[in-house]
């Protein structure tokens, strides 16, 4: 009885060792560790571009209006001093009348 159920278990365990084999010889493969790291660094180098492009643009954008505040400024000074001289000439051509 102990000689049956020893050839049973090896039996048994012969099977499911090969079935355990089976399934990973139909198991697909994954693939080797270079063309993991070839794709991630792929992956990164694409976001590092994306992310340099949004920097060049934000920068470019906010130079822009840096730029655009500036003129508006100026020309906001050259209009309210030509208000003001306006009026001074006013009061001048008035002191010389008199």
């Amino acid at each position: 009885m102990k000689t049956l159920s020893l050839t049973l278990f090896l039996l048994l365990l012969t099977a499911t060792v090969f079935s355990q084999n089976r399934q990973r010889q139909n198991a697909p493969t994954p693939p080797p560790i270079e063309e993991r790291v070839e794709t991630l660094l792929d992956k990164l180098k694409s976001e590092a571009a994306e992310f340099k492009d949004k920097y060049v643009r934000l920068y470019a954008e906010f130079d822009n209006a840096r730029k655009r505040m500036e003129r508006d400024r100026s020309e906001y000074v050259k209009f309210a001093n030509e208000g003001i001289i306006s009026e001074i000439i006013d009061v001048y051509d008035n002191f010389e009348r008199s």
